[in-house]
């Protein structure tokens, strides 16, 4: 589930207000980094999101990209390489957040913001999807539904490497794939988290 007033707080903050619509008419928001699907509403333009998503006029003012765009089949709730993640850690690097997931051999960093408009339910499943390019990107799902796409963080494959060889311990909750992430444990900032230097 898309809690609505995350997603608003995520776009405010970066300025960008960008909408895509899927092959089945779902309509998806997003900033650039991050879509989420807004499923059971009407098909909005960009205006009609930003009220229902309850903006102010002098914060829409403030917005400096607003437009409809084309992810394609990256927000399709099938997608041709998709590889469930294996392991899911929350790491700090240079004083941000981070969730570091594993699929299949490859490694990917998301900022862990990005992933607190998702309520995890009980079938949420997250997967690694892999571009024609060899990029890949986090998606969520819910059953077979995609539901959040999350754009890797700008890390290089053997920065990744360099940043897992120098890890002490880092917290890591998988049971078969099930990775129990909630808004709780995304943004607390105990001692079960280790500083990547």
């Amino acid at each position: 589930m898309i809690i609505k007033k995350k997603v608003a707080s995520i776009c405010k903050k970066s300025k960008s207000m960008l909408l895509a619509t899927s092959a089945d008419n779902t309509q998806w928001v997003g900033q650039g980094s991050a879509f989420y699907s807004i499923a059971g509403l009407p098909q909005m333009t960009v205006p009609e999101v930003m009220n229902a998503l309850d903006y102010t006029d002098d914060e829409k003012a403030k917005f400096t990209e607003m437009a409809p765009i084309d992810l394609g089949k990256n927000i399709s709730d099938a997608y041709p390489e998709e590889i469930l993640a294996d392991e899911i850690k929350a790491v700090y690097h240079n004083a941000v957040k981070y969730v570091m997931v594993k699929a299949g051999g490859r490694v990917i960093l998301i900022n862990s913001e990005y992933l607190i408009p998702v309520k995890h339910e009980a079938q949420t499943g997250y997967y690694v999807r892999l571009k024609e390019n060899g990029d890949a990107f986090l998606c969520i799902k819910v059953g077979m539904l995609a539901e959040a796409i999350v754009m890797d963080s700008c890390f290089t494959e053997t920065e990744i490497h360099a940043l897992i060889d120098g890890m002490k311990s880092i917290e890591t909750s998988i049971l078969n794939g099930y990775a129990p992430y909630t808004e709780n444990n995304l943004n607390n900032s105990g001692d079960d988290q280790t500083e990547i230097s």
